[in-house]
């Protein structure tokens, strides 16, 4: 599972009790919230257009009026980067062409009817394939957009249009494989897709209702078991068991090769997602928000695998005090500690704790200057933050002992993602497309490698028609 998806489940698990905290803690997570899932959800899909009706057309020359002294502007949404040895892949919107109509023109949202997918040489930016969608097409019935993950040779991603059939608006999140080599679409499976994790030839999904098994080589259905509300957590599996978590705070463990649920395990949080993160010496470690009506601290659990028994807190941190973007790696324990009580005024920071079977012991702690963070990545050695600062950074920490390695000025202080490789950090912003303004904007979508060494950019790509 990778760590975008866990941020993704974890962010969207959080908002379930977003309503019950503390106001500065409301706008700081809806303000996170709102670009994790630009960039870690499906696009935007608007609704569908009424049959044989046509919206407004853009003209080439704005007129003398108020859209001239108030031009609207137009997101061209990118995806999240998904690595992938010696490859990165992106998802990308392209602008409509001339006489193209636009349907929406409010909230500075169009229809984008055409996404692409591209396969970039991780060394230089060179394409190796993309592959457009049909221009105009609705709904749309070519893949593209999300890159999920990559094992023997398929390519797995998210489709961001519905299937024909589908009520008008409504995103089933379809499933497609495709070769890696060159992009050919193998497969496609229509659900309600939410996260998942491929290994071994198996895809498990978290849907909204459900976790499914997938094979990963014809997209055929192994078993599928519905789940008593909706998964937060994309499947982790842990030898032949998965685990995932589900509304209502409960953690939910199910033979892989079945799906049959051996245990259910709910923490009084009334709603609170939990995340599992990992096994460390024959525990299971879940990351539990605080819930303070509940009486609930914020921390690190550990369960036993086999029966779910919860032998207690393996790290607790105070009231009022969450764990950001949590991460484990082999016995370490990362997360961005950062207070949600308004009166505290301390930065973010980025901290490191072993866990053992004697307790969690903090390694290093780290503030965070330009609070709060907004979205990190890891890899093997590093910690990318990328912060909400206007400047726009993307800052590099040593995971050994948290170090400063580098900051750089990033391709835009919003609308980005990031993603981590080896040895390189990957950027992907949205473009612009403004005819009104003067200048007219007309800017793609780009995507940017940073070398992990030094943050030096290595090669920054258009994402257009001219891959």
């Amino acid at each position: 599972m990778t760590h975008a998806v866990r941020l993704c489940a974890f962010m969207t698990c959080a908002l379930v009790n977003l309503r019950r905290r503390r106001p500065v803690f409301m706008g700081a997570l809806a303000s996170v919230l709102l670009l994790a899932l630009s960039a870690c959800s499906s696009l935007y899909i608007p609704p569908s257009p009424t049959p044989g009706v046509r919206g407004p057309v853009l003209s080439n020359v704005c007129p003398d009026s108020p859209a001239r002294q108030n031009p609207p502007g137009y997101s061209l949404p990118a995806t999240l980067p998904h690595v992938d040895n010696v490859v990165v892949y992106v998802g990308y919107s392209l602008p409509d062409p001339p006489g193209d109509y636009i349907a929406n023109i409010d909230l500075n949202r169009n229809y984008v009817d055409r996404f692409a997918l591209t396969a970039l040489r991780v060394r230089d930016g060179v394409a190796l394939w993309h592959v457009p969608t049909a221009l105009g097409r609705w709904p749309y019935t070519v893949t593209v957009a999300w890159p999920l993950a990559v094992e023997a040779g398929i390519l797995v991603v998210h489709d961001t249009g519905a299937d024909p059939g589908v009520d008008p608006g409504v995103d089933p999140g379809d499933l497609v494989g495709l070769r890696a080599s060159d992009g050919a679409m193998l497969w496609r499976m229509q659900l309600n897709f939410q996260t998942v994790t491929v290994h071994g030839g198996i895809i498990y999904v978290g849907a909204s209702d459900a976790v499914l098994a997938v094979r990963l080589a014809n997209g055929g259905l192994i078993w599928r078991t519905p789940l008593d509300g909706a998964p937060f957590s994309a499947p982790l599996l842990v030898g032949s068991s998965l685990f995932t978590s589900r509304s209502g705070g409960a953690v939910i463990a199910l033979r892989a090769d079945t799906g049959t649920v051996l245990w259910d395990h709910a923490f009084d949080t009334e709603g609170v997602g939990s995340l599992p993160l990992g096994a460390i010496a024959g525990w299971l470690y879940v990351y539990v928000p605080s819930n303070v009506q509940c009486g609930v601290d914020s921390g690190l659990l550990r369960l036993n695998p086999v029966s779910g028994v919860d032998p207690g807190y393996e790290l607790r941190l105070p009231g009022y005090v969450e764990a950001l973007h949590p991460a484990l790696q082999t016995d370490i324990f990362y997360a961005v500690i950062d207070s949600v009580d308004m009166s505290v005024t301390t930065p973010s920071e980025l901290a490191a704790y072993r866990l053992s079977s004697t307790g969690s012991q903090l390694l290093w702690r780290r503030p965070l200057p330009d609070h709060p963070a907004y979205e990190i990545t890891y890899d093997a050695e590093t910690a990318y933050v990328r912060t909400l600062a206007r400047s726009g950074t993307i800052s590099a920490y040593h995971l050994s002992d948290g170090e400063l390695w580098w900051r750089r000025q990033a391709l835009m202080a919003a609308r980005l993602s990031i993603a981590a490789g080896d040895g390189e950090a990957f950027e992907a912003t949205y473009g612009m497309i403004a005819p009104c303004r003067t200048p007219p904007i007309h800017q793609a979508p780009q995507i940017r490698a940073y070398a992990n060494a030094d943050g030096g950019a290595i090669w920054t790509r258009d994402l257009d028609d001219k891959l």
